[in-house]
């Protein structure tokens, strides 16, 4: 039986626990990568069927964008916090335009 754990045969717990990690990150990664793969192959499959998806993807998925849009939801929120009572009618009627606003940017 000595002979067996020096040669490999038998294996400790700890070993094939590591092992089964292993294997299991490596599947984990197989997987990962098949689905970006496909996510991509189908938007690119789709934006050269319909110029009007590719030319709305390019502008969603630049830098700009998302930094407008993230401008924006704090600015909204800041003017969501702003809401007390009583309010001058100033205020509510600013809290309504830029609320429509808002409603139009997203």
């Amino acid at each position: 039986m000595h002979d067996q754990l020096k040669s490999g045969k038998f294996k400790t717990k700890s070993e094939e626990e590591n092992e089964q990690t292993a294997q299991a990150y490596q599947n984990v990664a197989i997987v990962e990568q098949a689905v970006s793969v496909m996510g991509t192959d189908m938007v690119e499959i789709r934006a050269a069927k319909n110029k009007c998806f590719f030319i709305s993807y390019k502008i969603v998925d630049s830098k700009p964008f998302v930094y407008f849009i993230t401008i924006c939801i704090l600015l909204n929120v800041g003017f969501l916090a702003f809401d007390k009572y009583p309010m001058p009618a100033w205020e509510e009627k600013l809290i309504e335009v830029s609320n429509m606003i808002f409603c139009v940017v997203f």
